[in-house]
């Protein structure tokens, strides 16, 4: 073994993490402000809604993981072996692992909200009192799945693989690798995982599909409607034509009328000259066939009238399915925003796990892709509000307005 003293050991363990710091730091960055943005707009902005109680919640989390977490982890990797306040470090696993487990609780949470909004829009819906529970639901979920990396973790003095000194660490520590709670924290962890990441794919599956078949029932929709605008119309068009008709006596083929009309000629032609008698059959025959085709007009008026009002019913309340359907796409992005995120750390805490020698094994280069993957959840956190202002139109342009404001 090397002799290198602790502090030479140190900085260049912090030289190596260059990237990760970076890294971090952007996060911290954009996502204080991203999230800062999101919970102004939508606290602001937008009316009361079960859709904008979660992005709240949503978006107190990211502020909390990006102004606090990432700041404490930073201080973290800076004294990568020769940390010694024990209070911070359990305060940060504590800190890293509560917002990812809410969060993940949370978009189980929305996908439910959205399944019943989407593919169950004349039942039950969540209320908005309840989504205030389901998220303080989710907070306390967090915390009860959280408890136990404070315990497990703390400072551990041990020896360097590779150096011949003695380091001390923000770790797992001996004591807690004897027991059972290390397992049981990543089997807990596993398990919500698990659990959230079914129930939004299932749920949103089932949205998929409701989605295709409300566009399909659109397509027919805004069809039938063309149709009927047209029909709506051809009352019109035949009064017209029949304005140029009426002076035509074939027109009229009502029996009835046709025997009236016949009648009055005949007792008009005893009265008057020819002439006149001429004139006056034509106005009557011209009165009598307007009778039955203004009757046709008002009927067809008033029939094609009423549906066109039950369409726009319809309309009404297909817009409002395709306004839930609109809010159902953004948040499964923002589902699958969190899911690519933490995959990898899930599979390094299953691998771990197993092999209790994966991290000793590594070399420094390892080393450092090893500790970027653990830390890859926190780009969710800054993600969200990308999401958010490529999706969301309102948002966005609320955003601009509210930067054109600033600068004035």
């Amino acid at each position: 073994m090397t002799n290198i003293s602790l502090e030479d050991l140190n900085r260049r363990e912090v030289i190596r993490q260059i990237p990760l710091f970076i890294y971090l730091i952007i996060i911290g960055i954009t996502g204080s402000i991203g999230n800062a943005l999101v919970f102004y707009v939508y606290k602001k902005k937008y009316g009361r809604s079960n859709c904008r109680t979660f992005i709240l919640c949503l978006s107190v989390i990211g502020l909390i993981a990006c102004v606090c977490v990432i700041p404490i982890e930073i201080l973290t990797l800076f004294h990568e072996y020769n940390f010694y306040r024990e209070r911070i470090c359990k305060t940060s696993v504590f800190l890293n692992t509560w917002p990812t487990l809410t969060s993940g609780v949370l978009l189980l949470c929305i996908a439910i909200d959205r399944y019943r909004k989407v593919c169950r829009p004349f039942k039950w819906q969540i209320s908005h009192r309840e989504s205030i529970i389901m998220c303080i639901a989710a907070g306390v979920i967090g915390v009860a799945f959280s408890w136990i990396s404070p315990v497990i973790y703390g400072i551990q003095t041990s020896r360097h693989p590779h150096y011949d000194i003695n380091v001390t660490t923000c770790v797992e520590t001996d004591s807690a690798k004897a027991t059972v709670f290390p397992i049981l924290n990543n089997v807990l962890f596993a398990v919500l995982f698990v659990c959230s990441l079914a129930g939004i794919i299932v749920m949103y599956c089932f949205i998929g599909v409701s989605i295709k078949h409300h566009n399909e029932r659109r397509t027919q929709f805004l069809g039938r409607r063309d149709v009927v605008s047209t029909a709506a119309n051809e009352p019109l068009r035949i009064k017209s034509e029949n304005a140029n008709t009426t002076s035509d006596p074939l027109f009229c083929s009502d029996d009835k009328n046709s025997e009236r009309i016949s009648k009055r000629k005949s007792a008009i032609s005893t009265l008057e000259p020819e002439r006149s008698n001429r004139h006056s059959i034509l106005s009557s025959m011209m009165s009598y066939a307007a009778r039955p085709i203004s009757f046709l007009t008002r009927t067809l008026s008033s029939k094609y009238s009423g549906n066109e009002v039950n369409y726009r019913q319809k309309d009404r309340r297909s817009q409002k399915q395709y306004n839930a359907m609109k809010t159902a796409k953004i948040m499964f992005q923002v589902s699958l925003a969190f899911i690519v995120s933490y995959t990898p750390l899930l599979c390094i805490l299953l691998i771990r796990t197993f092999n209790s020698d994966f991290v000793q094994s590594l070399n420094d280069s390892q080393r450092t892709a090893y500790k970027f993957f653990l830390r890859s959840y926190y780009l969710n956190f800054a993600l969200n509000p990308i999401i958010y202002g490529v999706r969301d139109v309102r948002f966005r342009q609320a955003c601009k307005h509210l930067l054109c404001r600033c600068k004035k």
